[in-house]
């Protein structure tokens, strides 16, 4: 499993759950997270007296790591890239990088932001796009950049937006992450700089694990995350549940 997440704190907020769960299970995952968020994603830390771009992004970039420990077990598996945000610029030449990237991990199935435009944060709708577009090149018999070609379609399944409603997100698969509730939680305590984010997650985290207990079959289930699908899935592999 490959997560791409656009700021440090969203692979946290978003999909730690399925992280932990995917991790203690066995499977392979790793993080590639592309930018600080230091701009528009750590008000928290713009607070502090003294606070500067230097300090604030080396804290960011610490936090992200501590998160990847957490859930990955070390940060071997994890990729910050430290592009600034708000905008992230995203160019030919970082869309190399993220092609490399992919081509690499091979992964079955991609986590990422949803397509639908965030009226808070258009970086989280533009690195969605951007990641679909460089899984289809990482597929291209043509490409030669010296990394293995990807041999075949990675399903796509998209971030919770912070504010569902307003950005039109549907869920359309919901993972049950009660077992990892607590991995999770640590990994949401080590983001600081959004502090006032834990208590927002965590509740909707029970908000999903209603809902796919009592709608989705998931008898049981008292915490969930919830993703969009991008395309249409192959009954196969194991991102159910």
């Amino acid at each position: 499993m490959l997560v791409v997440a656009a700021h440090v704190g969203d692979f946290v907020w978003r999909s730690a759950g399925s992280i932990a769960k995917y991790v203690r299970e066995g499977h392979h995952v790793e993080v590639i997270v592309l930018s600080d968020g230091l701009v528009a994603e750590a008000a928290e830390y713009w607070k502090r007296e003294g606070a500067n771009e230097q300090e604030g992004a080396l804290i960011r970039k610490q936090e992200g790591e501590r998160a990847a420990e957490i859930l990955l077990g070390s940060t071997e598996n994890y990729h910050f890239l430290g592009w600034k945000d708000h905008p992230v610029i995203l160019n030919e030449e970082r869309m190399d990088i993220l092609i490399g990237l992919i081509r690499d991990a091979q992964p079955d199935i991609i986590l990422t932001h949803d397509l639908k435009r965030d009226l808070y944060n258009p970086d989280h709708g533009h690195v969605g796009e951007f990641v679909l577009e460089a899984s289809c090149h990482a597929r291209s018999t043509g490409r030669h950049d010296g990394h293995p070609r990807l041999t075949h379609v990675a399903p796509l399944f998209g971030f919770e937006a912070e504010n569902p409603d307003i950005c039109g997100f549907v869920p359309g698969i919901y993972i049950d992450i009660t077992q990892d509730i607590e991995k999770k939680c640590e990994a949401m305590r080590a983001v600081q700089t959004q502090s006032k984010m834990y208590d927002k997650y965590l509740a909707k985290a029970a908000v999903r694990g209603r809902e796919a207990s009592a709608r989705c079959g998931c008898k049981g289930c008292q915490y969930a995350e919830a993703f969009s699908l991008t395309g249409p899935i192959g009954h196969e592999g194991r991102f159910v549940w």
